[in-house]
């Protein structure tokens, strides 16, 4: 699974999900992505089959169901989060995904804590 952080996460969450999970990750901060819009960056995402991770949910949950098929979005449903808390849930999400045994084709998983986690089915609209 490749993962692509949106801006509205830390990108040191790319370096790490590389360094200690060994993702491929990317950080839309560092591939020159500033005040993209939400549709440019699930585009990239789908163009690159990368996971988007991110807080938005509202936004990409409407991408999600118009653009099929998709890799897939993690979403941290916490705002206000340090680094290093953002870390933990992502960190979470990867193991509960690596233990699952499962990508996320068309689907969302949902981060409510350091250890909640629902995959939620996402069927085209």
């Amino acid at each position: 699974m490749k993962l692509l952080i949106d801006e509205n996460l830390s990108p040191l969450l790319a370096q790490y999900a590389e360094q200690r999970r060994g993702y491929i990750a990317e950080a839309v901060h560092n591939i020159g992505f500033k005040r993209t819009s939400d549709e440019e960056i699930f585009a990239y995402a789908i163009t690159h089959q990368q996971v988007v991770v991110t807080i938005n949910y509202k936004d990409f949950l409407y991408l999600a169901q118009r653009l099929d098929p998709h890799p897939g979005v993690i979403v941290i449903r916490e705002a206000g989060l340090s680094r290093s808390q953002q870390w933990e849930r992502l960190d979470a999400a990867l193991e509960y995904l690596e233990d699952l045994g499962t990508d996320l084709i068309n689907q969302i998983l949902e981060v409510k804590g350091i250890a909640e986690f629902r995959i939620l089915q996402i069927p085209p609209l």
